[in-house]
């Protein structure tokens, strides 16, 4: 089996039940090892800290693990799907690269089209495999920590993804669509962290404001029902 397919259905189909702490204690001693528990607490756990650590792992090749872009590239994103800002970065950094030769370039559409598949199989994930563009990564890294109440990483600012951006050629058009893409992105987290901590009579009622049928958003409310999303989120993480 192919195995960016068979991670994903890992991902969606076991409960949680690795240990993200053996992983960090063999690390040192056995790397492969170490690999294999980590690949436990990325996907049954789905911990962003663990996916960037096999994202850095397999862009590399470390001692006993040989260097796997595909593989790389599957666990950068999702931990930048969780919100990690340092692996949106290094997620960016990687893509640019890729983007670099045909032969790359083909690799990532290849693997969007492994991961469009997958996903298909599973009707209620949240996480529809959606790649973003390097420069909406790095605006998302950018971004304060404060802003940033509804992710569920603790990794939640890059300063490397600020320098970046500052050096970053890209017209104005181009710019303007990309940072669309990045609100949007940031309205699916929000959703999906109320779909987490809400009822699901309090989720119908958060949606309904936030996205109704008929007529339109009024401001004023949609503000407040975020607000008091903010503050369920706050007790939640007590």
């Amino acid at each position: 089996m192919n195995k960016i397919l068979f991670v994903f259905g890992l991902l969606f189909s076991f409960s949680a039940f690795a240990s993200c702490e053996v992983a960090e204690a063999l690390l040192l001693k056995n790397v492969r090892q170490a690999v294999q528990e980590y690949e436990k607490c990325a996907l049954n756990q789905n911990d962003d800290a663990a996916q960037l650590m096999l994202g850095q792992i397999y862009s590399q090749g470390k001692k006993g693990v040989p260097k796997n872009e595909m593989q790389a590239l599957l666990f950068y994103h999702l931990a930048a799907d969780n919100g990690n800002a340092v692996a949106q970065t290094e997620l960016a950094i990687f893509l640019l690269k890729l983007d670099k030769t045909e032969a790359t370039r083909n690799q990532v559409i290849s693997y969007m089209k492994q991961i469009k598949l997958a996903l298909e199989k599973d009707a209620d994930s949240e996480f529809k495999g959606e790649l973003l563009h390097p420069y909406t990564l790095l605006v998302l890294a950018s971004e304060p920590s404060a802003h940033k109440w509804y992710y569920p990483t603790k990794t939640k600012y890059s300063a490397k993804a600020i320098k970046l951006l500052e050096n970053y050629k890209i017209d104005d058009k181009k710019k303007k669509i990309l940072i669309k893409q990045a609100s949007l992105w940031k309205q699916r987290k929000i959703m999906e962290t109320a779909k987490e901590v809400l009822s699901e009579s309090e989720f119908q009622k958060f949606k309904n404001t936030m996205y109704p049928l008929k007529g339109q958003v009024d401001q004023f409310e949609r503000q407040r029902a975020i607000a008091r999303l903010k503050e369920t989120v706050e007790n939640y993480l007590k």
